[in-house]
Order: C-alpha cells, then structure tokens, then sequence
C-alpha cells in the first residue's frame, strides 16, 4: 500500500472513531444534563405559577380587608343604606374592574345576604351571584365563621360554574374594635381569561384543570398518583420537545381542587441537542475539507519533500556523520521534521559524548569500590571482572576473562553457585544472597557474598553482572557465634544442647543399625566448697583441668560434655555391656582422685557417676539422661567416689529422695524439728560435764526421722543453714532455761556444718544468738569436722580465732582420719573428739586402738582435751580409762533425750554404774 493511502486510511479510521466517541458522549452526558436543566426549569416555572396563584388570592384579601374595616361598610352592614352603593359600587362599574372582583357579597351578622353583586368582565355587565354560592353562606359555614387569628377566610372553592378565588373578612369599624357585624365576601373567578392573564404576566403557558376530573384525563394518568402523595410540583417530559410541570391547588376546605399545568419546550435540551450537531457538522465539514486538501497537496507538498529529507537522512546514515545536518526550506510540518532530524542528530551526538562519560564513570566505580563486579555470560564465562579482583584474589582482571566461574570457587561449593546461576538464567530470578567460598591465585579462599541481576543486551543476548563481597571476616565471627552457641565457655566443651543433638542422632543411628551406645553422666564431689571458698577464677581453671582428663579417658569418637555446674556427660558408642562402660568409669574415677595442682593449690576432688545403656535403659535422649542422673544419685548416697548402672528401683529411690526433699523444706515453718540431747561425762568426777545437741525430726507420717536420712539432703539442698541456725538457737536458749532453773551449769555441744562454716558472717550469727538467749559463750562448745579444717586453712584459721576469743569451746570432731599435725598445730581448738570409727573397734582391733591411744597421747601432748564418742561397753571404758581421756559420750552413758528429760539427768546428778575403779 502506498503513502498516500495509508495516510487517508488512517486518517479516515481516525476520524471516524472520534467523530463516533463524541457524538456518543454527548449524547450520554450533556444531552442528560440538559434535560435535568429542562426539568429544573419547569419544576421552578410551576413553583412560579403556584405563587402567582396565591399572590392573586393574597390582592382579593387586601381588597377585601380594607373594604370590610371600613366605617362606611360597618354603617351599611347595620342599615343598608342605598347610598353607600351609589357612591362605592356604581352602575359603570369601575371598582369591579378596577380591582378585578367578580363577585361580592354582604352578610350581616344574622347571616342574611343584604347585598350582592356579580361582574362579567367580559361582557362588561353585571350578573347574578351564582346560586352555588350561596348555598355554602349558610349560618354556620365556613365562610362565615373566620377561624383564623386575623378573621380572615381566602383560599379557592369549586362552583360548578368554575373555581373561584374567595375572601372572606369580618366587617369592623375603622378601628378594627368591636364585634363584627356581618361578613364582607369577595370572589374572582379563576377562569380562562384569569389564568390568560396570569400567563401573561409571568410569560408562561398555563393550563388549569379540576382535580376530580384529572384522574380521567389520558395526559394525567401519571401524573394524578404523585399529586395524589401529596407532591406539590411534578415535572414530566411529554416528548423531546416539549416538558411539563403540574402543580396542585388546595381548595378553601383543605382537599385537592385544581391541576395547574405548566408547558414548556424543551428549549436547553434542544439547545443542548443543537449544540451536539452544531459541533459534529462543523467537525465532519472541517474533516472533508482537510481530506480533499491533503489529497491535493500530499504530492507536491509532502512526498516529493518528504522523498527528499529521506534522502538526506540516509546519505548521513551511510556517512555515520553525526556532525551532518537535513536541509529543508519552508515553514511547515517537514521542515519541523527536518529541524527535529537535526535536533535528533544533536542529541545523538550529545548521547555519544554521554555514553563515553557514563562508560568512563563506570569504569571509575568499579575500579575504586570494595566490591567485586563481574559480567558473566549464559555459559558462566567472565566477560568482565572490576580490579579489585586483584586485591581480593590476586588475580588479573584478564586472567578471568574467558574462563568459567566455577574455576575459581572452592570444590564443595560448585555445585550451589552453578544451581543459582541456572536459576538466575532461566527464569531471571535471584534466588537471594549466594554465600560461596572463593579460591584465591595463592592457593588460599575467602568467602564471598554475591547477588545477581540478569539484562538483554541490544543483540537479545543474556547477560548477568555479579555484586560480590569479601566476608571473611564476617565468616569468622558467625563460626565463633555458632562455636559459642554448643560450646561451654570454660572448657570448650560441648554444652548440653549439642550434646542432646548429638545424642539424639546417636540414638537415631543405634536404632537404625542396631547398635548399642552408653551415657554417663558425673558429677565433681564436694567442687562447691573450693568454688565458695577459692573463688570462681579457680573453679573455673578447675573445671578446665576435669574436661582435659575426662577427654583423655575416652577415645575421639566418644562425647564428652558439660551440662553446667559441675556436671558432664559421656556419650560412648558401641558399648554394648554394662561391664564396658564400667571400665571407663573407672578410669575416670581414678584420673579425677589424682590431685590438681592449681595456682598453687593441691585440690583433692572426687566424682560420683551414673551409668545407662541404649536400649535398655531408655529410648530417647530425655530418658536417658534422667535415668543416668538417678544412677548419679545413687552413686553419691552410697558414699562418693563411684559409678553405679542404672537399674529401675532407683527411680523408685529418686522420688523417695524428692519427696524427703520437699517436706524437709515444709518442715522448719512446720516446726516439726526437735532437739534431742545426749549427756558427756568427765571419766574422773563421774558428772555430767556437757551434752551434745543432735537434731531430730518429727515427721507427722514417717514419725521421727534419723539424722542420717535428712541431714545429708539438708546439705546438699542448702537447708542444713537454716535449721542449723536454729539448733544452735534452741540449744543456747535451752542451757540458759536449764541455768535459771538452778541446775548446775554445763556446756552444750553444737555440730557446725560445712555450709554453715562457709557463711562469712557466722561470727556474727553466733554472736547474735548469745547476745538474744542471754547464753555466756564459755557455756557453748562448737563441733567442726576433721574436713571442713582442711578446705581452707587461711578462712578456717581466721574464723576460728574470732571464736575462741568469744570465749567459745572449739572441738575437731571425727578426729584421726586425715588431718595434718600441722594444721592441728596451728588451729585454735581446745578439744579433740575421736572418730567413732576407732572407738568402736577397741578390743577388736589393734590397729584402731594404737590410733586411739596416739589421739590420746597427741592431745595431752598439745594440752587439748579429748572426747571419746561412741562408747558402749567395759572393755572400750577401761582401755580409755587406761590411756587418760577426759570425756566419754555413748549409749553407755546415755542415749539422745528430749529437754525435759536430760533436765531429770542433770537433777540427779547422773554418775557412772557402780563398779570396782
């Protein structure tokens, strides 16, 4: 198809659609609002006609008003005197046209008509009131009562000569005082030369029809039901041309009378309507107009121009010449065209200058950025790699061009980095960051964080440019993040977390393959008393130098963890007996006994183990554990320093345990501990010389409890400090009861715990509770244990010293098993108490007494008394008669009593059983 007929195509489509879209929008939108206009318009013309209707009945009523309060009026109405009528209503008839009254009416107060009076206009003469009228002026009528506040009546009525306008007015004197003395009655007919005239003077068409005979009427058939709804005004189009509106009238007596039509033409619609086709006409004559020109004018003033500036545009082309310009002479659309030519041939000049700018600014970007940035192409072959590849990797930029990505990215990642690539090829999506290792030239990688964005080039070809970021440094800090997150951080070992992870996955691989595995699970006897004492720096390296040896006890694929505290667990694959586990448990056991020399110190630790088998002991990590920390317990209760397999009835024994526990705690506010005490006795006076208060708790269920199955809970729970602080109360209280009492005096016997001993304030409790029960000090004895000396000298040296100088007795109890000569040498005690373990084996056993006998010697040699406790029979009270002790304490003697009962003793001065000394 040639130029010239695609141009008259295109532009007759062209017109043609526009020509359609405005002519439908006009006649959907403007066209409408006409009519809503046109409908405006006559809603308000009818509103107009209304008013003028009552504006005419508001003239009779003025009329009507000065007429009837009139003195002559008021005269005549009481004697009917004809020259009233002579002189205001002459025979000519000049107040009749002049105030354009028809009908008038004179009734006196009685109700009889004295006078009335008809006018036609038309005829000029005068005529009979219609008899209608006169019907509704009966006594009593509504015309003749005036209801309304001024004694006026107006409205409108239907005869059945026409409708009339009415008024009626009480007729008064001048004054308007004084009561009426009849009626004045005007009238106007509303009849076709009333509403002419009407029209006239409003300049609208009007149509007044009855409202009894509307509803009959074809052309108020949709009219009458909206009047009917009490609508003043209904505007209705009859046709395009023309619109009406119908007003309804109310009669004197409130009820529907006259339909006042108000016709109109449409006029703003058909204006509206002209205005449409005005501007379509001019439109489609300006369209043939333009088409005829442009078919003669195209040749000679287009195309052959037109051919010419091709032309010239092709021969710049072929120059590639962007410093070439169009010629073209003239002042139209092809010069314009020339001109935008040479303009466009500007802006590709000042594109290329750009384009130059942009690349070098590129360029500058990426050679001074921290970042890597690379092009790649679909196969992953560098086209482009910024410099700084040559400060991260050491690479050239052009030793990477050409080759594939995946020869500089660690081996294990290959796989990740060529999956993104796909992803990002082919549906040119970036999966998020690609986290990656990189290969640097020095044989070394660094991590790299990339993104990608895939482009088209010019050709179609795919292109994808790489952001990547060296964050090896990054890296670091997260591995030592997650290092820390599953390591304990005093010993690097695994914390319970991993240790659950691993086990879990351990028990997971057992039961798959049918394997076995063990747990054992340890804790450090008696680590909270260095802890407390030498601090927590030392615990810590302590706990250091426990993982060292638990991990040289087993072999690299066994676990060792810290759960926290002083507790560790083992996890041992492929043991499958009892026996084997034993084995390690052992080891450890014996590596843990072995002092730690720390800081200077000689640490004596020991360890209590439980051990569990999979899958007889447990199916899952939680159980497990449990169950090997009941098989822990176990360990300790029967003494320390050992390992136990787990068998079922030791959870039996756990929930004993717990349940001691929780009422031990209920039991102090319960009040349900007592103290019982046993007698000492001076070996020579026979006398009682002390008494050694023991606890003892009074069970609501169990009874009374023995010392040896709370006091090691209470020790291990803490709550050995609160009831020993209340012993110590009760026994200082006791003695000073026993001493007001008059009994003679003696010193009472308090065993201090180890916790109670490592509270930095005990000199202050002590001193406390004497100053409360009003006890003198040289009246109380305090017991400590041969081990609570030796944990730490310095403390224990110090603590010590402030009591003795209280005046306070200090005994070493459970003498003879381990203590150091020289720390007896130092301490400040005044009494030493033999072991009950040597006292028993007297006259048994050689050995336990040569280590009596030596206690003895020891302390007569260092001026200490000693005490012998556990004494039960002759031949132990005449071996240690024998040897000089000074005090005894026994069954022998007497056993633990209440208060009230030692009170007895001490009265009857107890004294030894008769016998040859």
């Amino acid at each position: 198809m040639t130029l010239r007929k695609k141009t008259l195509v295109v532009f007759g489509i062209t017109l043609a659609i526009l020509i359609i879209l405005l002519y439908a929008t006009s006649r959907c939108t403007m066209l409408e609002r006409f009519a809503v206009l046109d409908e405006q318009t006559s809603h308000q013309n009818t509103e107009r006609a209304l008013c003028a209707v009552t504006e005419d009945i508001a003239s009779l009523y003025s009329i009507n008003y000065d007429w009837a309060n009139w003195d002559e009026t008021y005269a005549f109405i009481e004697d009917a005197n004809e020259d009233y009528i002579k002189r205001n209503l002459p025979e000519n008839a000049y107040a009749y046209t002049q105030f354009r009254i028809n009908l008038i009416i004179y009734v006196n107060s009685a109700g009889e008509i004295i006078y009335d009076r008809g006018y036609d206009f038309l005829t000029e003469k005068e005529t009979a009131v219609p008899q209608s009228l006169k019907q509704q002026l009966a006594p009593g009528s509504l015309l003749l009562s005036h209801p309304q506040t001024d004694g006026s009546l107006a409205g409108i009525i239907l005869l059945p000569e026409g409708p009339v306008l009415i008024d009626s007015q009480p007729i008064r004197p001048s004054g308007g005082n004084g009561p009426a003395g009849g009626s004045l009655i005007m009238g106007r007919y509303l009849d076709a030369e009333e509403i002419r005239r009407l029209a006239r003077k409003l300049h609208l068409p009007l149509v007044l029809e009855r409202y009894d005979l509307a509803e009959k009427s074809p052309e108020f058939k949709d009219v009458y039901p909206a009047l009917s709804e009490q609508d003043q005004v209904v505007v209705r189009p009859l046709s395009e041309e023309t619109v009406a509106g119908y007003g309804l009238l109310m009669d004197l007596y409130g009820n529907p009378a006259l339909i006042l039509k108000v016709a109109m033409p449409r006029d703003i619609y058909r204006l509206g309507l002209a205005s449409v086709h005005y501007f379509i006409l001019p439109l489609l004559a300006f369209c043939l107009i333009f088409g005829i020109v442009v078919l003669l004018l195209i040749e000679k003033m287009v195309l052959s121009r037109l051919a010419a500036l091709n032309s010239s545009v092709r021969g710049i082309s072929a120059s590639s010449d962007l410093s070439l310009r169009v010629s073209m002479t003239g002042k139209d659309e092809l010069t314009s065209l020339a001109m935008a030519v040479n303009k466009m041939l500007e802006s590709l000049a000042r594109s290329h200058r750009a384009l130059y700018e942009s690349k070098e600014r590129y360029r500058t970007l990426t050679e001074n950025t921290y970042d890597l940035i690379s092009e790649i192409d679909t196969k992953g072959r560098y086209l482009y790699a910024s410099p700084n590849y040559k400060d991260v990797l050491e690479y050239e930029p052009g030793d990477l061009l050409g080759k594939h990505v995946t020869d500089f990215i660690y081996q294990e990642d290959h796989a990740a980095v060529m999956a993104s690539l796909g992803k990002l090829l082919l549906d040119h999506f970036a999966p998020g960051q690609l986290v990656y290792r990189a290969v640097a030239k020095n044989g070394e990688f660094c991590w790299l964080e990339s993104t990608g964005k895939t482009y088209s080039t010019a050709a179609g070809e795919t292109r994808t440019v790489f952001v990547s970021r060296n964050i090896s440094e990054r890296q670091r800090f997260e591995e030592m993040i997650r290092y820390q997150a599953f390591h304990d951080p005093v010993t690097g070992l695994p914390n319970r977390m991993l240790f659950k992870d691993r086990l879990s996955l351990a028990i997971a691989h057992a039961k798959r393959y049918n394997q076995p595995l063990a747990v054992l699970y340890l804790d450090l006897d008696r680590f909270k008393v260095i802890n407390d004492t030498l601090g927590h720096g030392l615990g810590d390296r302590l706990l250091k130098s426990v993982a060292d040896r638990l991990t040289a006890c087993v072999s690299e694929e066994d676990t060792v963890a810290r759960l926290g505290g002083d507790e560790f667990t083992l996890l041992l694959p492929d043991v499958d007996r009892g026996e084997n586990a034993a084995v390690v448990a052992q080891k450890i056991v014996e590596s843990i006994r072995q002092p730690f020399k720390i800081d200077g110190y000689e640490l004596f630790i020991t360890t209590s183990i439980g051990i569990v088998l999979h899958p007889n002991d447990g199916n899952d990590a939680e159980t497990l554990l449990k169950n090997a920390d009941t098989a822990m317990y176990g360990a300790k209760e029967i003494g320390k320093n050992n390992y136990q397999l787990y068998n079922p009835s030791m959870n039996a024994k756990a929930f004993e345990r717990l349940s001691l526990e929780n009422n031990l705690r209920r039991a102090l506010s319960r009040n349900e501990f007592v103290v019982y005490y046993q007698p000492k006795v001076n070996i020579n006076t026979k006398l009682i010389v002390g008494v050694e208060a023991l606890a003892r708790w009074q069970h609501p269920r169990l009874g009374l409890v023995s010392p040896d199955q709370f006091i090691p809970v209470a020790e291990e729970t803490g709550l050995i400090v609160p009831i020993g602080e209340w012993i110590l109360r009760t026994a200082c209280a006791q003695n000073k009861e026993w001493q007001e009492a008059g009994l003679p005096p003696i010193r009472v016997a308090v065993n201090l715990s180890a916790r109670q001993f490592q509270l930095q304030n005990l000199v202050d409790t002590v001193s406390r509770i004497l100053q409360e029960t009003g006890l003198d000090p040289s009246w109380l004895e305090l017991e400590i244990t041969e081990k609570l000396v030796m944990q730490d000298a310095e403390y224990t040296f110090r603590v010590l010293e402030e009591l003795k100088n209280m005046g306070i007795i200090l005994t070493i109890d459970d003498f003879g098993s381990s203590l150091s000569l020289g720390y007896l040498r130092r301490f400040p005690v005044n009494k030493l108490k033999i072991d009950r373990s040597f006292v028993s084996e007297i006259g048994s056993n050689r050995n336990h007494e040569a280590i009596a006998a030596t206690v003895l010697y020891l302390g007569k040699s260092l001026n200490l008394g000693v005490i012998a406790e556990g004494v039960e029979n002759e031949k132990q009270l005449d071996f240690l008669k024998q040897h000089n002790c000074s005090e005894l304490q026994g069954f022998m003697f007497g056993r633990p009593v209440s208060a009230s009962d030692f009170k007895e003793l001490l009265q009857k001065e107890f004294e030894f059983p008769s016998r040859t000394t």
